[in-house]
């Protein structure tokens, strides 16, 4: 309530009491965004900094607020000690370098800062408390500061990577034209381990300069665009970083295990050492005993021989051994007594644990049972006190209380009692949980003492081993820094001395320049005044040559122009012959395509698509052959719209997704599966390697139909051809056969049923089929193919073959196709063109729809509907030809005196008469 007047700062009834109320009446606001907000200026600002929300506001957002005030905006940041994210963003001149500095001292939270044009405001202390205030850090926006430098970056190299927790992720420099390769060494310095984004379009930087720090980014790459120049981040770079981390820890802690081990491993050979020492020694004694023991017996072997002579010495033998074994009895006793007294020792430590524990264990009751007591005393002397007590206030107010006092003091005596109790119990479950916490914070204790005592000794170890490498590290890195230092001031002493020298060169170079441009004015005066004589000169000269010259190119272009005339006439006459040829071409052209577009569908359209009642399923009949198939032929395929990608809906499909249930092309499927679960997706092709559609039926994806030569196979076509052919088994015989072509008929007696097929038997009374079969090619038709009439038997033509010669009309070979004597007649012309014959150059040519012929030259591609001379003198001229208006032609063999017709459309020939043949 109360919130009236607050308006987004456009209009110009913006009241501040509406802010006012806002901000005293709204406690839990944690974001606040004015942006666009002009009016936006000293008192509302000391309004927000009195608000009650204060404490909790995290997201401020001033961006395009021109008219901020610097006391008013520390006064704010002061109260807003909780900010992560402040936008100062497009401020212009408002923002001011102490606002930075107090915000980065106050403000220690913050993640996101936008400074974007700041020009003014941002500079090398404001950045600098931002960056050490700061170090929560993440996204720092600084496009189009243009005072800040190589300088203002220094903090980010000195803080290092480690200062911003958990890593300054972006940092926008765009817009900072005096940013140079020093200021990106101070960023590499500090932030190449944290930093994935950085922008430093329209810097100093230079793409060389770039490259060669770009390595210790490791989660960014370079990119060049026009609104970015930088390094950006890698694809999942987060998750790299995690991955790097996990590596680091598992080194670290492969490393510790290595240590480990190594130092287990010590003392393991140590005390393997030992023992093999101990061994050792063991074996060397009892070596040593035995060759004792063996040289006395010699010894005694010895002076028994010579027991007479040297009784004495044996006397002295006997002695030493006796000796020898007392001190071996007492070597024995004092073994046998050290290792009682170590086993007393550990049956005494054994003893004194048991005992200790023993007396804990009675501590620990005696403790509890005196908590006990000390309960049950409390509770009873608390219960006694409180019916005492209670009993004495009853008998006292017995008489004045009423039935509705004495209801309350009952019920205020339950909540007393009831609440000593849980204020008992609560003190002696405290006491309980002290008591433990003690117990673990002693065996706590015990056990870091050990450890530091461990770790004492380790370190002592390790500090003996390693003293004299860290004196030689210490003065190496003494050395280091000292020659640092000394390369540090000599390099800028040296750029100071580029500098002076730079400038002393440009003071120079600009006095040159003054002194010779004052020489340049009066040399070009001279110059000026001369170059005026010549021109005067120049001119009379040029006139006399510009008469001389206009006469003579006056002449060259009379001639000129008439021999571009001449030539224009003579291109027009060819142009116009050519264009008149052309277009004759592009209609004939155009014509025979359309033709023959219209005999394929014809062709095509042969198949007829029928309903099975009993099997409730489409199958399709041939009208012509009489087949009949459940599968769509390729015929009916090839004449289906190609279906379009679903996915960009422009071009044609080529592959179909099982999971998607969607067509797509080329690139849509590269890029749609290139990656991811979309990778497995199953998936089949519409059309086969030469582009025809494939028909896969209604199985499971991906499985298909047989092709169309397959099933074909299936209804019986290698049933009918002999030979054995492709190792199957068949020896049928043709009925006849004419060149590579065989005619097989099928049995009359036969069902028509070939085994594991799909196809229904044929009628009794249906005439039998003739089948063809190419045993060169392996083709089979039940049409009577355009070779088999080139091959006359003798009941057609007497036992003659057909002969036919070249386009001169000379017979002489036999014809082995009826498309080398179309070639031969019509030149292989467009359809709505059919040749006739042809001298030399010049072709006959006949125009069916026109119904005139015309004559062509191969050679220079002239067309005219005169008889050249060459072919009028020709003797072969009008010899035997006739032309119809109709698709046949009927033509006379001289040879073999004998007429045959040849179809232009189709190409056959034949010798019987067509039906559709028209004489004229």
């Amino acid at each position: 309530g109360g919130m009236y007047m607050l308006t987004d700062g456009k209009k110009r009834d913006f009241g501040l009491e509406g802010l006012q109320a806002l901000c005293g009446h709204a406690k839990n606001v944690e974001a606040l965004h004015l942006v666009g907000c002009f009016q936006i200026s000293k008192g509302a600002l000391y309004s927000i900094a009195k608000g009650s929300f204060c404490e909790v506001l995290k997201d401020i957002s001033l961006a395009s607020c021109p008219n901020l005030d610097e006391s008013a905006f520390v006064a704010l940041v002061r109260k807003c000690r909780a900010l992560e994210k402040v936008s100062l963003a497009n401020c212009g001149e408002c923002v001011t370098e102490k606002m930075i500095e107090q915000l980065g001292r106050n403000c220690r939270h913050l993640t996101h800062v936008d400074l974007t044009g700041s020009a003014n405001g941002v500079a090398a202390p404001g950045i600098k408390a931002l960056v050490l205030g700061c170090r929560k850090l993440v996204h720092f926006n600084l496009n189009g500061c243009v005072r800040v430098d190589d300088l203002c970056l220094a903090p980010f190299g000195d803080v290092g990577a480690a200062h911003f927790v958990p890593g300054l992720e972006t940092l926008n420099l765009s817009g900072c034209p005096l940013i140079g390769d020093m200021g990106l060494a101070f960023l590499a310095d500090g932030l190449s381990s944290c930093n994935v984004s950085l922008n430093l379009l329209g810097s100093k930087v230079a793409s060389s300069g770039l490259m060669s720090v770009s390595e210790r980014w490791k989660y960014s790459d370079i990119k060049k665009a026009p609104h970015f120049f930088g390094l950006y981040p890698m694809k999942r770079w987060k998750d790299r970083v995690v991955i790097n981390s996990y590596a680091g820890s598992f080194k670290a802690a492969n490393r510790l295990q290595r240590i480990f081990r190594g130092k287990k491993g010590r003392e393991e050979a140590r005390l393997v050492r030992a023992q093999f020492y101990r061994g050792w020694v063991v074996l060397r004694m009892q070596s040593w005993w035995r060759g004792r023991v063996a040289r006395e017996y010699f010894q005694l072997l010895v002076w028994e021989f010579e027991r007479r002579a040297h009784a004495h010495e044996m006397l002295v033998g006997f002695k030493m051994i006796i000796d020898a074994k007392e001190r071996r009895r007492k070597l024995r006793e004092f073994r046998e007594l050290a290792i009682a007294a170590k086993a007393a020792l550990q049956v005494q430590r054994v003893f004194r644990g048991h005992l200790a524990k023993l007396r804990c264990a009675r501590l620990r009751a005696e403790r509890e049972a005196l908590f006990a007591r000390q309960r049950s005393s409390a509770v009873a002397v608390q219960r006694v006190w409180r019916g005492h007590s209670g009993r004495n206030l009853y008998k006292a107010l017995r008489a004045a209380k009423k039935a509705e006092e004495k209801r309350r003091d009952t019920a205020c005596r339950r909540l007393q009692r009831v609440w000593r109790g849980a204020f008992a119990r609560k003190q002696v479950g405290d006491s309980r949980r002290a008591l433990a916490d003690r117990i673990t914070l002693e065996q706590k204790c015990a056990s870091m003492l050990q450890a530091r005592f461990r770790r004492h000794r380790c370190y002592k170890i390790l500090w003996k081993a390693s003293q004299q490498r860290i004196e030689f590290v210490r003065a190496a890195v003494k050395m280091q820094a000292a020659w640092r230092g000394r390369q540090a001031r000599r390099n800028m002493e040296f750029m100071l001395m580029v500098m002076q020298q730079d400038a002393e060169e440009a003071a120079g170079l600009q006095l040159t320049c003054w002194a010779r441009c004052l020489q340049a004015k009066q040399t070009f005066a001279l110059k000026k005044q001369e170059r005026a004589n010549l021109v005067v000169k120049a001119s009379e000269a040029a006139k006399l040559l510009q008469r001389r010259y206009r006469g003579y190119a006056a002449r060259r272009d009379v001639a000129r122009v008439k021999k571009n005339k001449a030539e224009l006439v003579r291109k027009m006459i060819e142009l116009e012959n050519w264009s008149a040829v052309r277009l004759q071409s592009l209609w004939r052209g155009y014509s025979g395509r359309k033709r023959a577009a219209l005999k394929m569908r014809q062709h095509k359209g042969q198949w007829k698509e029928m309903w099975d009642p009993d099997k409730r399923r489409p199958f399709y009949y041939n009208q012509v052959s009489g087949e009949i198939r459940w599968r769509k032929p390729q015929a009916l395929l090839d004449l289906m719209r190609k279906p379009i990608c679903h996915n960009c809906e422009a071009f044609e499909a080529v592959v179909e997704c099982q999971n998607c249930i969607e067509f797509y092309c080329h690139s849509c499927w590269e890029t749609v599966h290139y990656s991811g679960k979309r990778k497995r997706h199953k998936f089949r092709c519409l059309f086969d390697y030469y582009e025809q559609r494939v028909d896969y039926g209604d199985n499971e994806f991906p499985s298909r139909w047989p092709s169309e030569v397959e099933q074909d196979e299936l209804v019986g076509w290698q049933l009918r051809v002999g030979s054995n052919y492709g190792g199957l088994g068949h020896d049928r015989v043709a009925e006849e056969v004419r060149g590579d072509w065989e005619k097989y008929t099928d049995d009359p007696d036969s069902d028509g049923i070939v085994e594991g097929t799909l196809f229904t038997a044929k009628p009794k009374d249906e005439k039998p089929r003739v089948f063809y079969y190419n045993v060169a090619t392996a083709e089979g038709t039940y049409e009577e193919p355009p070779e088999w009439r080139m091959y006359l038997t003798d009941d057609d033509n007497d036992g003659s073959t057909l002969m036919y010669g070249g386009a001169g009309g000379n017979l002489s070979q036999p014809a082995q196709s009826v498309y080398e004597i179309a070639d031969t007649l019509g030149g292989m012309g467009s359809p709505t063109s059919q040749g006739i014959g042809s001298v030399g150059a010049w072709s006959t040519m006949y125009d069916t729809e026109g119904g005139t012929e015309y004559y062509v030259n191969e050679e220079t591609g002239e067309t005219t509907y005169e008889m050249p001379l060459q072919l009028a003198n020709s003797p072969h001229q009008g010899s035997s030809m006739v032309q119809a208006q109709s698709e046949w032609t009927k033509h006379f063999d001289d040879q073999f005196e004998v007429d045959y017709w040849f179809n232009n459309s189709t190409g056959e020939a034949t010798y019987e008469r067509p039906s559709d043949f028209i004489e004229t």
